[in-house]
């Protein structure tokens, strides 16, 4: 299947900020087909999945980081929307319940979460580039040299928050094990944040990394076979980009956005989100 061009809505009030690139509309939201069909291919193979670390958040602003986080949370389910939207009303994609559009449809939903993060005005490109990780392993070590390569230089994981995080990997295991049926690549997008306590200025703030990975013929190949190795030896590379969450801009932005669009997504975001307090 050949590529597509994606379109995305923005919120009306866009000054400031100012988006980075020109992003046109996308087609009218219909409040809830949308959420129906996400689900549906979801059930074959996950997207997006997330992870929250809230860093040494003292007691006290446990309630100011709730806070924070229900906006983050509006911030992706209305972000999410916009994904699902542009690839289910996209011309050029295949909308019919088939394994192989299926996974098309996946996997231009992951491509369009980092175009359209990429380009939206209250996230602070910190840092950008193409990740290469060579992992010679055992079985039993994989998972955890996954996840702690993928959060280098980001967060430490103790050795604890590795069995909250294999969710992560099941979703990424689910869906190499869905691709291995079709011939087409699937991409899989995983957003992580990181939220600290500024004492100086009483506030919370928090910082995004994201990782696209693509799912190959190669890697079904030796997804297939790891469970009769001893030892995984495998090269990967994954498009990764760094973030500062600029929530003043959000807030500004929030407000030309309609309510229901910032909550319809909130379940379906939640079962694809871990959280581990470090």
């Amino acid at each position: 299947m050949a590529g597509s061009t994606f379109t995305f809505e923005k919120p009306i009030v866009i000054a400031p900020p100012q988006w980075r690139d020109s992003v046109p509309f996308a087609d009218p939201i219909v409040p809830g087909q949308t959420l129906e069909k996400a689900q549906r291919d979801s059930e074959i193979a996950s997207s997006v999945t997330y992870s929250n670390f809230p860093v040494d958040i003292p007691a006290e602003v446990r309630e100011q980081l709730r806070t924070y986080q229900r906006e983050i949370l509006d911030y992706r389910s209305w972000a999410s929307l916009i994904w699902w939207n542009t690839v289910l009303t996209h011309p050029s994609i295949p909308q019919d319940t088939s394994k192989e559009s299926t996974i098309y449809r996946v996997s231009k939903v992951a491509e369009a979460g980092q175009k359209h993060m990429a380009a939206t005005p209250w996230l602070a490109i910190s840092e950008a580039g193409i990740q290469t990780k060579s992992f010679d392993v055992s079985v039993k070590e994989f998972h955890a040299v996954l996840i702690q390569s993928i959060l280098e230089g980001f967060v430490s994981i103790p050795e604890s928050g590795f069995q909250i995080l294999e969710k992560i990997l099941n979703s990424i295991v689910s869906a190499i094990e869905a691709k291995s049926e079709v011939e087409e690549d699937l991409a899989q997008f995983h957003v992580s944040e990181r939220y600290e306590y500024d004492p100086i200025v009483n506030d919370i703030r928090s910082f995004i990394r994201t990782c696209l990975f693509l799912v190959t013929y190669e890697t079904v190949e030796f997804n297939t076979k790891k469970r009769h190795e001893e030892y995984i030896k495998l090269t990967i590379s994954y498009q990764e980009y760094n973030y500062a969450f600029n929530m003043k801009d959000w807030a500004y932005a929030a407000t030309g956005i309609e309510e229901w669009k910032k909550n319809e997504m909130d379940d379906f975001i939640g079962n694809e989100t871990v959280d581990l307090d470090l």
